[in-house]
């Protein structure tokens, strides 16, 4: 058969060739260190003992590539598995994948892992891979792999066996062990470099709070020690940057079990949420928004015909109306499913019941429900109903349209995180309806916009990627390869670098997603631009062309900083909670050193607030370094110390929060914090 390999002809190899014997062929010494491909330039590493097929494009993965970390941390995992069970037989496995930077394994143990598990299981692993074991994969019929794990009493992944409604499955084993696994895995246990586990947590089976509740372990491999221990160095800065550890120290936002997954936002919190969403709305007017309002409480019809419905329901919060709490009535029962009596059939509440518990039936959830809507979780669909309450022309497009309106989208306690991940939300959320012959345009001034608002925010360093068709898709193939093509273009003509992302587009089109790498070089997925062909169809909606003919306009969705809630998480981990200037809930404190300059902090600080500067003071009877240090924990960028000299020049001493110290006059102090706030500079210089 004909393989292709990168930077070289097409080479001739016996049929039924595998990955391993590939680099046997063609690289005997790099034998070793070989533990995978990527094949037909897909992004998902191939095993070693993967078999090649006639014009393979075939990109062979090296140990110590970055490449290569993915293969080695899933057989760490399986080195993991391996220890506890060796450690405490009585534990049984359940899953182990591949996260970023590392991986976990979730346990169903009888007894509660401790600190001191931890450092036993860490050293079972060293001695597991010092015994250098070969990894072997065999295949199994489907009922001989369920028999075994019965056998042994693995019911969960019996479990999984039996919902994967495949007649084969793939089993790995080192030495007396085995898992049920897809790989890909090593070829010998010694080709993992350096282990560690890291921390513990608890976690429920699939997700799911009304299943049993494991024991979560997470770790990670290097290929050498002196990478792990650069890694270690960045996880204990990555905890001091937490932005939920910033978010108590600074005083923005707080949690409450009442409301799972909704941040309250204090006074200052909501300063910095709100000045993001001001200098967004400047950024609109520019670039020619509109910015409406949508309702909140939609007719399940609208995410029906929008295909949210079909694709979406379980992350959506169904509400149940007035209108239908009647008609359920009508047919004899209450909304819970009850028997209506005289008592219980008077005038219901307007919204039903929206606990976790409720909406998690069938009926409730509005899968199959024929009555009531939900909570809005995302805009578009609103968009489309406003679009088509006018008659418009080709002279009316593009038609752009921003909302910040309230998302609520239910997510699972167990991927909850802080405010990067949250059930309610807001987004800087726009769509752009416009003709074909605006399509391309109109992306490239959108990535214009994009660029634009990441450089005055600091965010300069980012990736591109274009995700394509899912399997889970609406709409004809044709109309999405032409919508892919379109992007594609646009990023080539614009000479932005980008990588394909197979299968991970929306349902409904295929989507840019710009992710933003931060100071600790982690990525986070912020902006995003979708080509949709199919929900103007499902809407039926119209323009009059040119030629005086309807015809159905193309929806760009966009987002740039995605929702203002993650925004502030990953922008307060970014820059370790040292806002810039116009962002900052207090842009400068007044500090006294005696009470004798009490009231002339007093009158410069009424001044401030007269010219829109947020300042506070902090007149209390404490020593200056004890306010100081206060400050900065607050990360406040602005110290200005008034004294006795002070006083009498008529200025103040200016303490930056990276300890930068200067002298000025009040009135130049006043007029250099204006212009750098008029301006929207990241960084402060007198």
């Amino acid at each position: 058969m004909r393989l292709y390999l990168p930077d070289s002809g097409p080479i001739d190899v016996s049929e039924g060739l595998t990955v391993f014997e590939l680099a046997q062929k063609l690289f005997p010494k790099k034998v070793p260190v070989t533990v995978g491909a990527f094949i037909n330039k897909s992004r998902e590493v191939s095993d070693v003992r993967t078999s090649l097929s006639n014009g393979d494009h075939v990109q062979m993965i090296f140990l110590p590539s970055k490449e290569s970390l993915e293969v080695i941390r899933h057989s760490a995992a399986h080195v993991m598995a391996q220890a506890v069970q060796e450690l405490w037989p009585d534990v049984k496995v359940t899953i182990g994948p591949v996260i970023e930077n590392g991986f976990y394994y979730d346990f169903d143990s009888p007894r509660p892992f401790h600190p001191e598990d931890l450092e036993k299981i860490e050293s079972k692993m060293k001695e597991i891979i010092k015994r250098k074991l070969e990894v072997k994969k065999e295949v199994w019929p489907k009922e001989k792999a369920i028999s075994v794990f019965k056998k042994i009493g693995e019911h969960y992944k019996v479990e999984i066996i039996e919902e994967l409604n495949e007649p084969e499955v793939s089993v790995y084993q080192q030495g007396e062990w085995f898992d049920l696994c897809k790989g890909p895995h090593v070829g010998n246990l010694s080709q993992i470099g350096a282990v560690k586990v890291l921390h513990q947590s608890g976690a429920y089976w699939r997700g799911d709070e009304t299943k049993s509740q494991l024991q979560r372990i997470y770790g990670t491999a290097f290929h050498t020690e002196k990478e792990l221990k650069k890694h270690l160095r960045d996880l204990e800065e990555a905890a001091k940057r937490d932005h939920r550890k910033l978010g108590k120290e600074m005083g923005l936002f707080y949690f409450s079990d009442l409301a799972t997954g909704h941040p309250f936002f204090t006074g200052a919190g909501a300063t910095v949420y709100n000045e993001l969403k001001q200098f967004l709305r400047e950024m609109y007017f520019k670039y020619d928004y509109e910015e409406v309002i949508t309702p909140q409480v939609f007719s399940s019809e609208l995410f029906t015909r929008s295909g949210h419905k079909q694709h979406f329901v379980d992350n959506m919060y169904p509400v149940e109306t007035r209108q239908s709490h009647i008609e359920k009535n009508l047919q004899g029962k209450s909304p819970s499913g009850n028997s209506v009596t005289e008592e219980s059939s008077g005038t219901p509440a307007p919204y039903g019941n929206l606990d976790e518990e409720a909406s998690s039936t069938e009926e409730s959830r509005g899968a199959q429900a024929p009555y009531g809507g939900f909570l809005k979780p995302m805009n578009c669909p609103g968009h489309c109903v406003l679009y088509s309450f006018q008659k418009r022309s080709y002279r009316d497009l593009p038609w752009k349209v921003a909302d910040f309106g309230r998302l609520h989208r239910r997510e699972k306690r167990g991927v909850l995180h802080g405010i990067t991940r949250v059930n309610s939300m807001c987004q800087d959320d726009a769509h752009v309806f416009c003709t074909p012959e605006q399509l391309e345009p109109e992306i490239e001034n959108l990535l214009k916009m994009f660029q634009e608002i990441y450089r005055q925010l600091g965010l300069n360093e980012y990736k591109v990627a274009l995700s394509t068709r899912p399997e889970d898709s609406m709409g004809e193939e044709a109309v999405w390869n032409k919508a892919e093509a379109v992007l594609s273009t646009v990023l080539e003509k614009s000479h932005i670098p980008f990588e394909v992302h197979p299968g991970e587009g929306a349902f409904y089109g295929p989507k840019l997603d710009l992710m933003f790498v931060d100071a600790m070089n982690r990525s986070w997925q912020l902006g995003t631009l979708q080509c949709d062909f199919n929900m103007p169809k499902a809407f039926n909606l119209k323009y009059v062309d040119s030629d005086n003919q309807e015809k159905t306009p193309i929806l760009l969705h966009r987002a740039i900083l995605g929702s203002l809630e993650r925004f502030m998480g990953v922008y307060l981990e970014h820059t370790g909670g040292h806002l810039p200037l116009w962002l900052s809930p207090v842009q400068v404190l007044l500090i006294n050193i005696s009470k004798d300059q009490e009231n002339y902090v007093k009158e410069y600080a009424n001044q401030m607030k007269s010219l829109g500067i947020r300042v506070e003071m902090d007149i209390r009877g404490e020593k200056l370094g004890y306010k100081i240090r206060e400050a900065r924990l607050r990360r406040i960028p602005c110290m200005a110390v008034a004294g006795e000299r002070e006083m009498k020049s008529q200025s103040f001493s200016v303490r930056l929060r990276d300890g930068m110290s200067v002298q000025l006059k009040k009135d130049v102090f006043v007029k250099e914090i204006l212009e750098i706030v008029k301006n929207k500079k990241r960084e402060i210089s007198f």
